[in-house]
């Protein structure tokens, strides 16, 4: 089989066919109709289709007999001052008068020093070539990919359910971009974000997403960071109140600019006044407050993001109640016992005991033999219907019982004397 290639700027050469061999005329059209500009990826080295056209050095062409072997042939890229430019190639290993074969067009450039080609363009069709005879075909050229490029944001997607738009680019063997081609994007880590055929990511949960862009054999991938920024800290309760010796867990909720509750964090905590109530240092978004004496103290709560130095914090009020004392007198000249309920009076002996502020104390009075009882005074308290007494230990209280015996003076009055039963002073 022998092959001639041969260039000429018009077609006037193409008018005689060349006799005993069939004649391929390949036209190339010099506007070249994908004209574009590109892409508004900030990618670089972005160029249109003419640009890299306008570099095309060489062309091989290929012609593939139906069973039989295929031949490739390298000539120079045809260029003149017309608009079309031809490349003839001449075949004279026809079986017959007519032949159909597959016809490859490849438009390569040289793309280093030791002289290596890069497929640019490519076309391909079936024709039908003819002994004595020319057949022409016009090159239609469709970019060739040779690799993908993406971008992504190098700052961590600050809330779940944010959008990014990323932008991934289809390149030519010299680095261009290819208008009009775009990657087909997918994501392998779909519960940390999910991606669009657009290339628009959102963020569904914190942690790395890969995102890959693929076209044809061409991939890349980018890693994507999400790391919710929190802008907005509570603290609940935000008010309490607690008895000295008192426990109190205090939790905080952060949560980002959309409203997404944030976990993994750690709250730094700290007591305006840590006499009154102390905080144990945070694991995690909670503390624990112990009451340590009367007063009122402020309880801060703050997170500072590491990697923007933001902060937000949130407060509560600790009031301490202290406990507050109630002391029985038993006066008259008869005698019994009081006790209280919750225990701690048991007068007797022990006349005076503390309570925890607020704490309602009942007391109960039992006469001894020969003595009844005659009623309660002071403490601001009430008279229950069965005869006791309850107080309630907002301050320190007092309270007197008085028990009498007819046939005991009155300490009180000792020169009573007892006439019919009745106490009267002389």
């Amino acid at each position: 089989m022998t092959v001639l290639l041969m260039l000429a700027g018009c077609r006037d050469f193409l008018a005689e066919p060349a006799p005993g061999r069939a004649t391929l005329a390949l036209a190339f059209d010099e506007a070249l109709p994908m004209q574009t500009t590109g892409t508004a990826c900030p990618l670089p080295q972005l160029s249109g289709i003419a640009r890299v056209y306008d570099r095309v050095d060489s062309v091989r062409v290929g012609l593939a007999a139906a069973g039989g072997d295929a031949f490739n042939a390298i000539a120079a890229f045809p260029r003149d001052d017309t608009e079309t430019a031809w490349l003839s190639v001449f075949v004279d290993d026809l079986q017959g008068s007519k032949e159909t074969r597959q016809l490859t067009v490849e438009l390569l450039v040289r793309v280093d020093a030791e002289r290596r080609r890069a497929v640019l363009f490519r076309d391909s069709a079936r024709v039908e070539l003819q002994r004595g005879g020319i057949t022409r075909v016009e090159v239609a050229p469709r970019a060739i990919a040779d690799a993908v490029l993406l971008s992504a944001p190098l700052a961590p997607i600050g809330a779940l359910g944010d959008t990014v738009q990323l932008c991934g680019v289809v390149l030519f063997a010299t680095g261009d971009t290819i208008p009009g081609l775009v990657p087909v994007w997918r994501t392998l880590d779909p519960g940390i974000a999910e991606i669009s055929p657009d290339g628009r990511l959102i963020a569904r949960a914190e942690g790395e997403a890969r995102i890959v862009g693929e076209y044809q054999q061409s991939i890349d991938t980018v890693w994507v960071m999400v790391r919710a920024v929190a802008s907005s800290l509570t603290v609940t309760p935000t008010v309490d109140t607690l008895q000295v010796g008192g426990l109190r867990a205090l939790q905080g909720e952060l949560r980002d600019s959309r409203g997404n509750l944030l976990a993994g964090r750690v709250l730094r905590w700290s007591s305006s006044d840590p006499a009154v109530a102390s905080v144990e240092p945070a694991t995690g978004l909670a503390t624990l407050v112990t009451a340590q004496a009367g007063g009122s103290a402020t309880i801060t709560a703050w997170y500072e993001a590491a990697a923007t130095g933001q902060q937000v914090s949130a407060t509560a009020q600790i009031t301490v109640r202290s406990p507050h004392p109630l002391s029985v007198t038993k006066r008259g000249s008869g005698s019994g016992t009081v006790t209280s309920s919750p225990a701690g009076i048991n007068c007797g002996s022990t006349c005076t005991a503390s309570y925890a502020y607020g704490t309602s104390v009942t007391l109960r009075a039992v006469a001894a033999t020969g003595s009844s009882f005659s009623g309660w005074s002071g403490g601001g308290g009430t008279v229950n219907n069965d005869g006791s007494y309850t107080v309630s230990l907002t301050e320190a209280r007092s309270v007197t019982a008085t028990f009498t015996n007819p046939f005991h003076p009155d300490p009180e009055n000792p020169t009573a004397v007892l006439s019919g039963g009745t106490a009267r002073a002389q």
